[in-house]
């Protein structure tokens, strides 16, 4: 019995001192930042005129708001011959643009400092390379500039903006688009659909996205693009723009984005309960970025949630919420009354 106990002791404290993970005797940090590279096919691709993915110099830039550099991210090819992964193990303690670059195609994705946690993923794509245009535009910032030395001066927080919640809206246009049946389909949602789109040709056809979106790429798109418009019944109606009337057509849908950049949004709120009485402290998260804390009554407010549908999820460690987490749908009025309970102890137990 005595043996037992004193091997369980030793176990016990090399795996809390991450031995044997190393030669160094230490475990192996994850890294701070990683996540994966989407690349539309270009033009040369599409016209069979294939570069394999392998052959490719790939690079991604972390930089701040004013284009000062951070850090560059360590990329590998990917499962598919226009996705790579990419980790980095820089800081990061400020806002950042993540800029990938493929040849001639250009893409971005921003990251609020205040969303980031040590093991966080962010992959980039077109959705967040649409996201940092709207982000842009909603700010009243030229297209192109977050990240650049012509950025604003004096940054503003993204978390003003949460990007990933922005992406969401996008990522649901799009999905709404699509699909034939689709109802409460609005002018913004077409606008960023029909952005994403535009993004798209312009990053197919080797073209910086946000010089074209900021009329100071003198290249054109060669491919006609498929936007919407909002039938009379509220769906989406596909049409097709000719090259000639793409470039024509930025203006109209970044001034509906602009136009709803001042959009009224709205607040998710609720009660976390331990055993029945209130739990303070609780974090609670949208999946959208924002966060919000409970106090002293066990009561949350998050703020800032323009309409759509999230999941928010309550977390402290080592207790178990009922639910785990909840699909909260904002549809132009606060949200209240979604609450959790935990009936844990918290206690942590210790063999002998």
């Amino acid at each position: 019995m005595a043996k037992t106990v004193v091997l369980w002791f030793v176990c016990t404290l090399l795996c809390a001192c991450g031995g044997g993970s190393n030669k160094a005797g230490g475990t192996v940090p994850a890294p701070t930042l990683s996540g994966t590279l989407t690349f539309p096919s270009s033009v040369a691709k599409v016209a069979s005129k294939e570069v394999a993915a392998s052959t490719e110099t790939v690079t991604l830039q972390l930089l701040d708001l004013n284009g000062n550099l951070i850090a560059t991210a360590s990329v590998s090819s990917g499962t598919t011959s226009d996705t790579y992964t990419y980790t980095t193990t820089a800081t990061i303690s400020k806002d950042v643009i993540l800029k990938a670059v493929r040849g001639s195609q250009i893409l971005r994705a921003a990251l609020d400092s205040s969303t980031y946690t040590l093991g966080a993923i962010r992959d980039v794509n077109v959705i967040t390379t649409t996201a940092v245009v709207v982000i842009e535009q909603n700010l009243g910032i030229t297209a192109g500039a977050l990240g650049t030395p012509a950025g604003p001066g004096s940054p503003p927080a993204l978390k003003t903006q949460f990007p990933a919640t922005v992406e969401i809206k996008i990522s649901q246009a799009i999905t709404a688009a699509s699909a034939p049946d689709a109802t409460n389909f609005t002018t913004i949602s077409a606008a960023y659909a029909n952005l994403a789109a535009i993004i798209t040709a312009a990053i197919i056809n080797n073209i910086d996205p946000a010089q074209f979106i900021s009329g100071t790429s003198s290249a054109t798109i060669t491919t006609p693009v498929t936007i919407y418009r909002v039938s009379s019944s509220g769906t989406p109606v596909a049409n097709s723009l000719e090259p000639g009337q793409i470039a024509s057509s930025v203006a109209a849908i970044i001034s509906v984005i602009k136009s709803s950049g001042s959009d009224t949004t709205y607040s998710i709120s609720g009660i976390i309960t331990l055993n029945g009485a209130e739990f303070s402290g609780v974090t609670v998260t949208l999946s959208g970025g924002n966060t919000a804390t409970t106090d002293s009554t066990g009561s949350y407010v998050i703020t800032g949630v323009s309409n759509g549908s999230y999941t928010i999820t309550p977390s402290f460690s080592g207790y178990v919420f009922n639910p785990a987490n909840a699909v909260v749908t904002v549809n132009g009025a606060n949200v209240t009354g979604k609450n959790f309970s935990s009936a844990n102890t918290g206690s942590i137990l210790i063999g002998w």
